[in-house]
């Protein structure tokens, strides 16, 4: 099940990468490639930048565009392939946060508005953290 000869390699280094990896698992290893330089790109860039937002994942996707351009061996194609998947992983990660954010809200919001009806608080009366951050207020006052 092993390619133990390509005679089509020009190195011995090739050679040995051949001996180890049996048939098929070519794209696997584009895919391993993929996923990995997404995650790197994603993860170093929020290092870098100091925040959690969408461009974190463009990033990724301009590293993963790479890739299909390291395969064919044309620069024109890792170009292209690398703007239009960082420009398609920056626009799904802003709509898919925009999405996801605009739930969590209505879903608080509704949460507070059923609570209004359950708990009926005077406004004149205050909670420990509001004479807290009151006090705290006064301090720096």
């Amino acid at each position: 099940m092993f390619c133990f000869i390509n005679w089509s390699c020009s190195s011995p280094a090739s050679v040995l990468f051949y001996l180890c990896i049996p048939h098929g698992s070519h794209s696997q290893l584009v895919f391993a490639a993929v996923g990995c330089l997404f995650s790197t790109g994603e993860y170093v860039s929020a290092l870098v930048r100091q925040k959690e937002d969408h461009i974190n994942a463009g990033v990724g996707g301009l590293l993963v565009g790479i890739v299909p351009g390291m395969i064919k061996q044309n620069m024109r194609v890792a170009a292209a392939a690398s703007v239009g998947a960082g420009a398609a992983m920056c626009a799904a990660s802003f709509w898919y946060a925009a999405n996801h954010t605009e739930r969590y809200l209505s879903y608080w919001e509704m949460q507070k508005r059923s609570n209004s009806f359950v708990v009926s608080r005077q406004s004149s009366q205050q909670t420990p953290f509001e004479k807290y951050a009151a006090a705290r207020h006064a301090d720096r006052s």
